[in-house]
């Protein structure tokens, strides 16, 4: 069984996405193209950025619980990490149909992915992971109740003593696939 595992926060989430549809999907224009050997072990998405639009109902409802609450910054990042790349599947997971993830689990044996309910992003996290889930058998989906984007990195930054939830879920679901 493989022991790699891939992972990304935030727009780190997105790249992993990205990989994770390349496996599945070669895209077109990377060259040349492989294949895995075997699955990944496991992937991380915590607060993946699978959506560039900021208009879910999220952005209204978490504007004031986010840091990234500012539509206009949340734009001018968006716009510098896809440059003049045309929206995809690879790049914007949430334009992916359910179909997109079928046959997953032959890429990757687990996946957790991470959200918070206050984030401005959950309701694209949202709509990914019920796509994934259907696609693939083994995805834990975690939204944490009234966090924000990272909250759980946020409190490591700052130093907080008490270890996070966020913190906890994913060491617990590491430990459980070591």
């Amino acid at each position: 069984m493989a022991k790699i595992f891939i992972g990304g926060d935030s727009a780190g989430g997105n790249l992993a996405f990205a990989l994770l549809s390349h496996f599945h999907h070669p895209h077109p224009t990377v060259q040349p193209s492989f294949t895995l050997a075997q699955p990944l072990r496991g992937a991380l998405l915590l607060s993946p950025w699978i959506n560039f639009a900021v208009d879910a109902d999220s952005f209204t409802r978490n504007k004031n619980t986010d840091v990234l609450g500012i539509k206009k910054s949340i734009n001018n990042t968006s716009s510098s990490f896809l440059g003049d790349t045309p929206l995809d599947n690879y790049n914007q997971p949430s334009l992916a149909e359910p179909s997109w993830y079928e046959g997953l689990d032959s890429v990757v044996d687990d996946v957790l992915i991470w959200g918070g309910s206050g984030e401005v992003l959950i309701d694209g996290i949202n709509e990914v992971a019920a796509s994934m889930k259907r696609g693939h058998p083994r995805v834990d989906y975690v939204v944490q109740h009234g966090a924000a984007h990272e909250e759980f990195i946020m409190d490591t930054l700052f130093f907080f003593r008490q270890k996070a939830e966020g913190t906890q879920v994913i060491e617990d679901w590491l430990a459980a696939r070591m």
